[in-house]
């Protein structure tokens, strides 16, 4: 089985309903050359926490670890911890992942679908209704665009980091 978690999809399908408005700016900000670069030098200058004002559900997730103290604690620090570790080295990773999670798809989901489900992998695509940096809406598309993949609701209260749900 193959799962997706919060996918993206390309910003010519995007529906922008659901998303944190704070999100969707930096998301598009990113993707313009030039200022996307100046933007992601400059994210990368700052901590984690600080770049996770612009995904709210991500920060909330995070306030909600660390309440709950013990392992979930440990948990968020790491998360923060490795977030902090891959922007240290360079700032492009910002820039070039959001070209890579937004640009159209170079091939026909429908054909991928048809030839995993062919060969017997099943899809499982994951959606949280609180998610806000990649909203359901991005799931449900995938989930019409892909021949026998099943869309997995899980409970709300974690948002984008919803698989870390205790």
């Amino acid at each position: 089985a193959t799962l997706l978690v919060t996918p993206t999809v390309p910003l010519s399908v995007e529906a922008h309903y659901g998303i944190a408005p704070e999100t969707a700016a930096a998301k598009h900000m990113l993707m313009i050359p030039y200022i996307g670069d100046v933007v992601a030098k400059l994210l990368s200058l700052v901590s984690s926490r600080t770049r996770f004002l612009i995904v709210p559900d991500v920060k909330q997730a995070l306030a909600k670890m660390e309440a709950l103290g013990g392992e979930w604690t440990e948990i968020a620090e790491q998360f923060v911890s490795d977030s902090d570790r891959a922007s240290s080295h360079t700032y492009r990773g910002l820039t070039d992942n959001m070209h890579t999670m937004t640009e159209d798809i170079p091939f026909s989901l429908q054909e991928v679908g048809t030839e995993l489900a062919r060969q017997g992998t099943r899809i499982g695509i994951v959606s949280a209704p609180d998610d806000t940096t990649n909203p359901p809406e991005m799931q449900k598309w995938l989930n019409a665009q892909i021949p026998g993949s099943k869309l997995i609701h899980v409970d709300e209260g974690w948002g984008h980091l919803h698989l870390l749900d205790p």
